[in-house]
């Protein structure tokens, strides 16, 4: 019988799993097949192979999923480490983890104000022949059931910040690689450690509402933080891209972010002689401008961005990424400063050699 075939065919099966394992072997050390997608003549195709491919083809999908599995995994560790937290201090203080939770919300919950109840109805009309006493009622059970849940968070941060703790979250964000154009905008430190670019359209109303958590982050974190303005005109917003071509126009002649501003104004109009009449109001050259928009040499400068924004998984606006994680659509101030803040700790930490993680202590 002549064994050098078999013997060769088991050598190349050897030195493939061994291959597999050596690049794989953070992944499942268990098996040493795991992250092998496929096998073609003994030569293994990856899971990594396919990600490549799936980014290449359809990096809208392939980052919305990069996402979605990110924050599915972060909810599922803070509640894991809610419950563990109020586990371990439960045996501290000897007493039942519900009644302890009972206590600490108690203590924590502000009380319902009838001014609160009277502003939430202002807010939210109740139907015609509704019993006042009974939606009142309603209302302060729901605004006290929110400030319960407020308490609680408030308790289950104060237990994550206490040194006994010692939570370190290690758990990184997907981040994607996003960098200014050298036509983009920008505000802020231009050397700082932290970037936020902004994908935005200027007919898009979410957008609208989310510039007054902008200008208060600009205002806020203007020496720590670089700004970079991206144009992503939605399809569906036929003014969009002429509002876009405009900006540009107006950044040539240094006055981008004014003119952006008045272009949010309320009720602006977007048609051309809006567009012009705002450029009048930003203090800009009206005729040159006119000139600019005529030409539509910054027709390529949209693309650009918009192309971008694609290949980083934008889909809707605004899309924003701190340091490359992305924050998808018209979010509360809080949750940009939370975005920015933790960037801020982390670069300041590798800065310094420091090991902490940017979650650490953070609700």
């Amino acid at each position: 019988m002549n064994l050098q075939q078999p013997l060769r065919t088991m050598a190349i099966c050897l030195l493939t799993i061994a291959t597999a394992q050596g690049v794989l072997a953070q992944s499942d050390s268990r098996s040493p097949m795991a992250g092998v997608a496929a096998m073609l003549e003994s030569v293994p195709i990856l899971d990594a192979d396919l990600d490549v491919r799936w980014q290449a083809h359809d990096p809208a999908t392939f980052e919305r999923v990069r996402r979605d599995t990110y924050e599915g995994r972060r909810h599922a560790l803070d509640a894991l480490l809610a419950e563990r937290l109020l586990q371990a201090e439960a045996r501290r203080l000897e007493v039942d983890v519900a009644d302890l939770v009972e206590r600490e919300v108690t203590r924590r919950a502000r009380p319902v104000t009838e001014h609160e109840v009277n502003a939430f109805l202002a807010l939210n009309p109740v139907p015609d022949g509704a019993p006042a006493s009974v939606v009142a009622s309603l209302v302060a059970s729901l605004l006290g059931q929110r400030a319960r849940a407020v308490a609680r968070d408030e308790y289950l941060a104060a237990l994550r910040m206490a040194p006994a703790s010692r939570v370190s979250i290690l758990l990184e964000p997907p981040r994607v690689r996003v960098q200014p154009a050298p036509h983009s905008p920008t505000r802020g430190s231009e050397s700082a450690g932290v970037e936020v670019v902004i994908f935005s359209d200027f007919e898009c109303p979410f957008c609208r509402r989310a510039e007054a958590n902008f200008s208060r982050l600009f205002s806020r974190f203007a020496d720590d933080v670089r700004f970079v303005w991206r144009h992503y005109p939605l399809s569906s917003h036929q003014r969009a891209r002429p509002a876009a071509e405009a900006a540009q126009c107006a950044h040539d002649q240094g006055r981008f972010w004014s003119y952006h501003d008045a272009l949010f104004a309320e009720a602006t109009p977007l048609h051309t002689a809006g567009l012009t009449a705002v450029a009048a109001i930003a203090g800009l050259d009206v005729d040159e401008f006119a000139r600019c928009v005529t030409s539509g040499r910054h027709a390529s400068a949209v693309d650009l961005d918009s192309d971008a924004g694609t290949r980083a998984g934008v889909t809707g606006t605004p899309t924003v990424f701190v340091n490359g994680i992305a924050i998808v659509g018209a979010q509360s101030y809080e949750v940009y400063e939370r975005a920015i803040v933790e960037e801020l700790a982390r670069t300041a930490s590798h800065r310094t050699g420091s090991i902490t993680s940017p979650g650490d202590g953070n609700p």
